[in-house]
């Protein structure tokens, strides 16, 4: 059914009508528009009026309206449709001959290294001041510590050895522009 313009029996549209439906036909593409002085369609901010209906909340499984904020400025919405507190991404070893960080790890923690440590070159995407950082603890007996040719120490002097017993953190910032892990911070547990 064709409509050209939705009318009272015979009488123009008035103002009360609720729309008028045009249709135009030009080299057999057709064209439709809506007019009309009562559209109860068009929402804009003035006359949209929220709740805590929840019904139509973005979730993983459709898009949707974002979620009541919960007035916690440390959670994010996160991709679930839920507010969170972000969290790091660890990697935990117990001891290994080379550790590789990647690029989905934010927290890189090694418990007990029982024996010489490479920290190879983080593979993965990395994007420009992604931060990683590591934590380093022997089990007991010094053990000598050597770095992927990405590192580079600005500011700090890059450990050889760790520290009988001790817990040493490495902050390194990825520096894009010069494909490079910047180490910036060096700090050993007295």
């Amino acid at each position: 059914m064709k409509f050209t313009e939705l009318t009272a029996k015979g009488s123009a549209v008035a103002d009360t009508d609720i729309l008028a439906i045009a249709e135009n036909s030009i080299a057999g593409y057709t064209s439709k528009s809506i007019t009309g002085a009562n559209i109860k369609a068009i929402i804009t901010d003035a006359n949209l009026t929220t709740t805590d209906v929840t019904t139509n909340n973005v979730s993983t499984s459709k898009h949707g309206f974002a979620p009541k904020a919960p007035n916690d400025t440390s959670k994010s919405l996160i991709g679930d449709g839920t507010f969170s507190k972000p969290t790091a991404e660890v990697q935990s070893v117990t001891s290994s001959a080379t550790v590789t960080a990647t690029s989905t790890n934010d927290f890189i923690k090694i418990t007990a290294q029982a024996e010489a440590l490479t920290l190879a070159n983080p593979t993965g995407t990395f994007t420009e001041g992604q931060a990683l950082l590591f934590r380093i603890k022997d089990n007991g007996t010094a053990r000598a510590i050597t770095f992927g040719a990405k590192f580079r120490a600005l500011g700090v002097t890059l450990p050889t050895t760790t520290t009988i017993s001790k817990t040493t953190y490495l902050g390194v910032i990825y520096n894009a522009t010069d494909d490079k892990f910047d180490v910036l911070g060096v700090n050993t547990e007295a």
